[in-house]
C-alpha cells in the first residue's frame, strides 16, 4: 500500500531519517513529499510515530491518515521546566531525528541510548518517548539537575552522570546500544578570528570521545553525532574530518555531509553516523 509522507523543515535531514527508519529509498512525488510502500496502516502508524521530520501522511486515495501532534512537540520544546538558552537548545524534532538516525530500523523499545553531552535532556526526552533505556552525561551539574527535572516532568527514568565525555568507559559498567548527541561546540560568543583554534581544540575533544566510546558501544551499535562547521576568511573548518583519523579504525562511516542550520546561525551543523565494526 502506498503512503505519501510530507516532511518538515529540513527536507534533506528528514529524508535521511525516513530512509534510515523505513529501510527504503522513498520516491519524491512532490514538494517535501515522498512515497513509501508499506504492508498496511499499522506499519504506517508505527513508522509515522517514530519520525521527527514528518508532518502528515496521506493514503493512496489522498485521504489524510496521520498528522503529527504539534501540541505534544511544543510541550517538549517550550513546556519543559528547565532550559538554558545561553547554552543552546536542540529542537525536539532534530533530537528525535538524531535518535532515529542512530537506531535505524531496529525497534528502539528497551534498547539503551546514551547522550554523553546531554545538556537539558532534549535527546533523552525523545528517546524516552520511544521507550528506550536512558543514559545521560554532562560535566555541568546544573545541566544534569535540569535534565533530571525535565525527565521527571515527563515521567521518564534515567541514569545521569557528570564525568568527562572522554573517559566514560571508566564509569560505565554496561554496554550501550546507541549514542546520539550534540556535543560541546565552544562558547557562543567566540570571536571569529579564534574559530580556527576552536575547531582544532574541538577536534581533539571529539577524537578522545570517539576513541573512548568504542570501549562500551556494542558491535553494530551506531553513533549519530552533530559536528560544527565554522567559516572564517572564506575558509571552511569542518570538525567532522576527525572521523578519518586512523585511531578510529574501529568505526564504519555510515553517512556524513548532511548539513543543517537556522538561517541566522553563525555555526552550521553536520550530521555524521558511525557504526562500530
Amino acid at each position: 500500500m502506498d503512503f505519501t509522507f510530507s516532511l518538515g523543515f529540513s527536507e534533506e535531514l528528514a529524508l535521511m531519517e525516513l530512509t534510515s527508519v523505513s529501510g527504503q529509498t522513498p520516491e519524491k512525488v512532490g514538494d517535501h513529499q515522498y512515497q513509501v510502500r508499506l504492508p498496511g496502516f499499522s506499519q504506517m502508524n508505527y513508522l509515522a510515530n517514530r519520525l521527527g521530520g514528518l508532518v502528515e501522511v496521506v493514503d493512496s486515495d489522498g485521504k489524510m491518515v496521520w498528522r503529527h501532534s504539534a501540541k505534544a512537540w511544543f510541550k517538549r520544546d517550550r513546556g519543559k521546566p528547565y532550559s538554558d538558552r545561553h547554552k543552546g537548545l536542540l529542537p525536539p524534532k532534530i533530537a528525535r531525528i538524531l535518535v532515529n538516525l542512530a537506531v535505524g530500523r531496529v525497534d528502539p523499545e528497551g534498547k539503551t541510548l546514551l547522550d554523553p553531552f546531554c545538556g537539558s535532556g532534549s535527546v533523552l526526552l525523545e528517546a524516552g518517548v520511544l521507550k528506550m533505556h536512558l543514559l545521560g552525561n554532562d560535566l555541568d551539574p546544573a545541566q544534569i539537575a535540569g535534565t533530571k527535572r525535565n525527565l521527571n516532568f515527563f515521567g521518564y527514568d534515567s541514569k545521569l552522570m557528570t564525568y568527562e565525555a572522554t573517559a566514560l568507559s571508566d564509569h560505565l559498567n554496561e554496554p550501550v546500544d546507541f549514542i546520539a548527541t550534540e556535543p560541546y561546540m565552544g562558547r557562543p560568543a567566540t570571536r571569529v578570528d579564534r574559530l580556527p583554534d576552536l575547531a582544532k581544540g574541538l577536534m581533539k575533544l571529539y577524537l578522545g570521545c570517539l576513541k573512548d566510546w568504542l570501549k562500551f558501544l556494542k558491535i553494530g551499535g551506531r553513533i549519530a553525532m552533530i559536528f560544527p562547521v565554522f567559516e572564517y576568511q572564506d575558509r571552511q573548518y569542518k570538525t567532522s574530518t576527525v572521523i578519518d583519523d586512523p585511531k578510529l579504525i574501529g568505526y564504519n562511516i555510515v553517512a556524513k555531509g548532511v548539513i543543517y542550520s537556522q538561517p541566522e546561525a553563525k555555526v552550521r551543523r553536520e550530521i555524521v553516523i558511525l557504526e562500530k565494526k
